[in-house]
């Protein structure tokens, strides 16, 4: 005989029903990043340098000589590991309150960078764009709902960034991109993961 089912605390469904809906919207996130800080990664050792991959060498040297890193910009880091290059963009201005469109003083930095980077990646290279949404003061208790609506703001920043790309930089539709989206623990920030196929 089959058993009925007794009315549940209704709470208890809808807390069942935002987690289900929060797993669903991350597993369409193709890369999700979660980042409590804003640590950058720790300088590379001598011997990571000797075995990082020649392409991203290269590349790393000529962006270190690019007038966009000559100069120190508030806010604009580069860095490198064994087998990637992260140049990140972190700013409080760097979007106009909840926009998902950078603003527009920062654009002329981004299509520098694009002029630069674009006519060294080659083949053996891929792109991942991150966008972040900063993270809201957890004493104050976030809901379900809050974290999927700062997910999926982060992830429409990273997607806004490779539209502006490709509608802007013909070239750089070439290129293999993925998505990524996290919530950072103070400043707003994008950044740009090159790294090897």
């Amino acid at each position: 005989m089959g058993r009925r089912l007794s009315r549940g605390n209704p709470v208890a469904v809808y807390q069942g029903l935002a987690v289900l809906a929060l797993g669903l919207f991350a597993s369409r996130v193709q890369v999700p990043v979660t980042d409590a800080s804003v640590t950058p990664s720790p300088t590379p050792s001598p011997r990571m340098e000797v075995e990082s991959p020649h392409a991203l060498q290269v590349l790393h040297k000529h962006l270190q000589e690019s007038e966009w890193f000559k100069t120190k910009v508030d806010g604009v880091r580069l860095w490198r590991t064994a087998h990637r290059i992260v140049i990140s963009i972190e700013n409080d201005e760097l979007y106009e309150g909840q926009s998902a469109s950078i603003s527009a003083g920062w654009l002329p930095l981004i299509d520098g960078l694009a002029e630069t980077l674009l006519p060294e990646l080659g083949p053996s290279l891929q792109v991942r764009v991150e966008g972040f949404k900063e993270d809201r003061d957890e004493s104050q208790g976030v809901s379900v709902f809050t974290q999927l609506g700062d997910y999926r703001l982060a992830t429409e920043r990273a997607s806004w960034l490779v539209d502006h790309l490709e509608r802007n930089f013909p070239g750089f539709r070439r290129l293999k991109v993925r998505l990524g989206a996290g919530v950072a623990a103070s400043a707003e920030r994008v950044e740009l993961h090159i790294e090897m196929r």
